[in-house]
């Protein structure tokens, strides 16, 4: 054994009962006999608490194995009598029944995670909506005070959400791994957790489903999906809260045991978790406002290993990369520095990953094309490039043609989407200059790291050397150091901190009650609370600190090397996956999408919510008595007339669905241009427009409701019909895309994660039910202001007035909005690409019954629109094709272009022609004319010319 002075020979410890003698690190002495040692022929094996399970040992007479069990597969290592050889066999532990109810396990746990995601997107949303309240946009008052308030309350719950998500990403996967995790972290009997997890994910749904059948429930299913979701939610809380209470120890454990986060002070098991507070709080000040030098070192062969390197050896390195960060730069100035001390000898900060052994090797078995084209850039990999297990050349030179292939083929993807969509050519050169200036970084480091691979691989006479099998293996690799060269004074640390706490939680707590946002302050209350003990007692931070969990197992009762082990797994499992894993920095990239999407609209909505109520451009036509359209030789729309339980307008049955489609679009129009454009269509005196019943009843209803309303409709009587029509405006501004937001967000996410799940569409009964209690975290004032509740109560009152035959009609969100009010007064109801109402009808008040909306609602469905397959649709529905181009599927939303489809499939019928329907990309032929007249002379617009 070689002996230097870091190591200690010949230190006792006990394996299987017998003394043995092995050399291990100083630091490490105390903790040996704690390790889970196995003595494995003339070697001894020590169990990594990487590992998902530990290893388990079979002995006969002269035999001997150690079986390392992942997930479905176990890897054996054999030595049989007296050889001097072990075989390694890799077996199948899996069987079809095995692998179907993993299968059915991990589905219901995906499930549970989509609502939770569909969950939190809403939480961002309703946070963001009530932005627009506190502004004083959706009400008659409006607090600056509030506003900010609830802005600040963004970074809690943006971070609280990212590692929800990260813990239920963490739950799927052990849920297919057989919840080898969850035995870790309740340290029960193994068989407990499987009986647990079988009466969860098994036993108990099938009971109730076999109860309600004997019982003769009609809705078995529904009742049987809610319970087993219900179980697997609880479940996964368990497991979360756990996760989090583990964490948190282990953090206490590690700066208790630890000198180097002491202060240099001796371990004290007994000191109060109150001082270790302090101590922790010091610590996550300190890496979060410390100043830091970066430095990148490329290592090979017979280099010093940079981890025994110091600072100042690794600055004087030729190939060493040095970048002082900003928070250096800024604490050595003279005023900042007052408040930082300058370290005499900076400390190196470790990578958690690197702490966890978590390397990849590249060898010539293990290396393959996609894994190098996805590997994440600031994960260390040790490539062999000679001697055993090397690299050949060709794969080396093919990990960089890889590279930079893919790199130009998502390039070029993206450029020919542009194309595609028909992007201007100033757009484009935009986006590949933008992207040039992304990649330009990786792609010149990637060639510098290939001319170091290369001067490595070169011989003397400047020819590639042959490659050695048969010596010890050269690695070359890349490694990311970081050192403290900097940190802040401890009260900075603690002035800093408070800042945090009044800032980020108490002052958005007390803005969320004091507006009546209960819901949301409650959960915020939860959210903060754990956020503020996790970022107090950081777990990641001690691994950056400390280069080791050495320590955390040394405070239980219970000494055993199996509870030395599961106290390292534990802790590091939670750290690599869940705190500092990749996982939650990609769902916080998510969240932070969303909220940037929501951001930007709100923005929007602020600037524009000032603006007149509609367009004052009237619908230009063709005179009605010279142009047709004769209709489709093909069969026609079914409902292209619509005769039963709807009253035509004006007498002229045959146009009811062209006629309820243009009412559609004249609600976007302002009241003259509206006036001018009924007239062309229906003839002078058939509609009169009601504007000032309406102006009243709104002046009325925001003085009553204390509200800004910015929900726009017209009241049309048709005299002649003793009818009146209600035309609700649809999507006109951001302030619109909100409503839109707050009203069928959740549906839309829940049909995502329906669609992408297999065998999704069995959760469909349930889906209405799971989008109500995701609802209840919306508050009162963002309910009061739904455009909804105005359209309903005006129709109430045209009711209570003695008007009976009443219809309404709307496009886009007034479409979804005529549904909901006919369902909710059992009106007819005629929507033009209208958001649906089915998954989301539990949510509105009063709620909406399935009978209702397959009674009084009906939707006309463009090809290739995607706002009314938002939502499921109600038995009532008219499919109509769209002729756009396909790269242009937005326009098939138009309701100008649904109107024209319309009239040339069903005919004009003595209706007259909207100019719009000559426009070239809507792709209809000119209508015919009755004397011999020109459509481009009625019509002089550019597209026609």
């Amino acid at each position: 054994v070689k002996i230097d002075e870091e190591l200690r020979s010949f230190t006792s410890g006990v394996i299987d009962d017998e003394e043995v003698k092995v050399c291990v690190p100083k630091k490490d002495e105390k903790s040996l006999s704690r390790r889970r040692l196995t003595r494995f022929g003339n070697m001894t094996l020590d169990d990594h608490f990487t590992l998902s399970t530990p290893s388990s040992t079979v002995a006969f007479e002269d035999d001997q194995a150690v079986v390392l069990v992942e997930n479905l597969s176990q890897i054996v290592l054999e030595k049989k009598g007296n050889d001097d050889y072990i075989t390694v066999s890799q077996t199948t532990v899996s069987s079809p029944g095995l692998i179907l109810i993993r299968m059915i396990c991990t589905l219901v746990a995906t499930l549970m995670t989509g609502f939770l995601f569909v969950f939190c997107v809403q939480l961002i949303l309703f946070l963001f909506l009530g932005l627009t309240i506190e502004s004083g946009l959706g009400t008659q008052d409006g607090s600056v005070f509030a506003f900010i308030g609830t802005l600040l309350s963004l970074p809690v719950v943006l971070r609280s959400l990212s590692q929800i998500m990260a813990m239920a990403t963490a739950f799927v996967i052990d849920t297919w791994k057989g919840s080898k995790f969850m035995k870790t972290l309740m340290a029960w009997k193994s068989t407990k957790i499987d009986w647990i997890s079988f009466s969860i994910f098994i036993g108990v749904p099938i009971v109730v489903a076999s109860i309600s059948l004997c019982t003769g429930t009609a809705s078995w299913w529904v009742i049987t999906s809610i319970s087993w979701f219900t179980l697997v939610f609880a479940y996964y809380t368990v497991f979360a809260l756990t996760v989090i209470y583990h964490e948190i120890y282990g953090c206490l454990q590690l700066i208790k045991r630890n000198p180097e986060l002491r202060n240099n002070k001796q371990p004290n098991w007994e000191e109060s978790n109150l001082k270790t507070f302090v101590r922790a709080i010091k610590l996550r000040m300190k890496q979060r406002l410390s100043g830091r030098d970066y430095m990148t070192y490329i290592s090979h062969g017979g280099d010093p290993h940079p981890d025994k390197l110091n600072y100042d050896e690794l600055r004087q390195d030729n190939s060493c990369k040095v970048s002082i960060g900003l928070v250096a730069r800024l604490s050595q100035t003279s005023i900042i520095s007052k408040m930082y001390n300058v370290l005499d000898k900076p400390l190196r900060q470790y990578d958690p990953g690197n702490v966890l052994l978590q390397n990849t090797y590249f060898t010539a078995h293990s290396w393959g094309l996609e894994s190098i084209y996805c590997l994440n850039p600031k994960k260390r990999f040790i490539a062999i490039i000679d001697g055993v297990g090397a690299l050949s050349r060709e794969q080396t030179l093919s990990s960089t043609s890889c590279y930079f292939m893919g790199t130009f083929l998502t390039l070029f993807v993206v450029v020919s989407i542009l194309i595609w969509i028909e992007l201007s050519a100033a757009g484009i050169v935009l986006v590949v200059l933008l992207g040039i200036a992304l990649l330009y970084k990786p792609v010149r480091a990637s060639l510098k790291l290939r001319r170091a691979y290369r001067n490595n691989i070169l011989g003397d006479d400047g020819n590639y050397r042959k490659i050695n099998r048969n010596v010890a293996s050269e690695a070359f690799y890349i490694i990311h150091e970081t050192f403290r060269i900097t940190e802040p004074k401890p009260r900075l640390c603690y002035i800093v901190f408070g800042l945090e706490v009044i800032l980020f939680f108490i002052i958005p707590l007390v803005v969320l009650f004091s507006v009546g946002n209960y819901n949301v302050g409650y959960l915020f209350i939860f959210l903060g609370v754990i956020n503020l003990l996790r970022d107090a007692f950081d777990a990641p931070a001690c691994v950056r600190e400390l280069g080791s969990l050495e320590g955390i197992e040394e405070n239980n009762t219970d000494k055993s090397p199996m509870s030395a082990w599961r106290e390292k797994h534990r802790l590091g499992h939670i750290i690599s996956d869940i705190s500092a894993g990749e996982k939650s920095n990609i769902w916080i990239r998510i969240f932070v999408f969303f909220t940037l999407i929501a951001c930007l609209v709100l923005s929007d909505a602020m600037i524009m919510v000032e603006m007149d109520g509609g367009r004052g451009k009237t619908i230009e036509f063709g005179r009605k008595s010279e142009f047709e359209y004769k209709g489709s030789n093909a069969l026609n729309y079914a409902s292209c007339s619509m005769i039963h339980n709807v009253k035509p307008l004006d007498g002229n049955q045959k146009n009811s669905l062209a006629d309820f489609a243009f009412l559609s679009n004249v609600a976007y129009l302002n009241n003259e241009a509206a006036t001018n454009s009924l007239n062309e269509w229906f003839g002078n005196g058939t509609v009169l427009n009601l504007v000032a019943n309406v102006t009243e009843f709104k002046t009325n209803y925001e003085e009553k409701e204390g509200i800004k309303s910015p929900v726009e409709y017209k009241l049309l009587e048709f005299p002649s019909q003793d009818l009146m029509v209600v035309a609700v405006r649809g999507t006109y501004n951001s302030w619109d895309a909100l409503a839109d937001m707050q009203l069928w967000s959740s549906a839309q996410l829940a049909q995502d994660v329906r669609a992408i799940l297999p065998l999704g569409i069995w959760w469909t009964d349930i889906l209405s039910h799971i989008v109500k209690a995701i609802s209840v975290i919306e508050n009162k004032a963002l309910k009061d202001v739904s455009y909804y509740r105005e359209t309903t109560a005006f129709v109430e009152l045209l009711r209570g007035k003695g008007y009976d035959n009443i219809q309404i009609v709307g496009h886009s969100l007034g479409g979804g909005i005529a549904m909901i009010t006919g369902a909710q007064t059992e009106t007819s109801a005629i929507a033009l690409s209208g958001p649906n109402n089915m998954i989301s009808r539990r949510t509105f008040i009063p709620q909406i019954t399935p009978e209702a909306l397959d009674k009084y609602t009906f939707n006309i469905v463009p090809d290739r629109d995607l706002v009314p397959r938002i939502d499921d649709l109600a038995e009532n529905y008219q499919r109509i094709k769209c002729r756009s181009t396909s790269n242009n599927p937005i326009s098939c939303h138009t309701g100008m272009r649904s109107l024209c489809e319309i009239l040339y499939t069903c005919g004009s019928n003595g209706r007259p022609i909207p100019c719009d329907c000559a426009k070239k990309e809507y792709h209809f032929e000119k209508p015919t004319s009755t004397n011999g007249a020109i459509f481009s002379q009625e019509c002089p617009t550019e597209e026609n010319k």
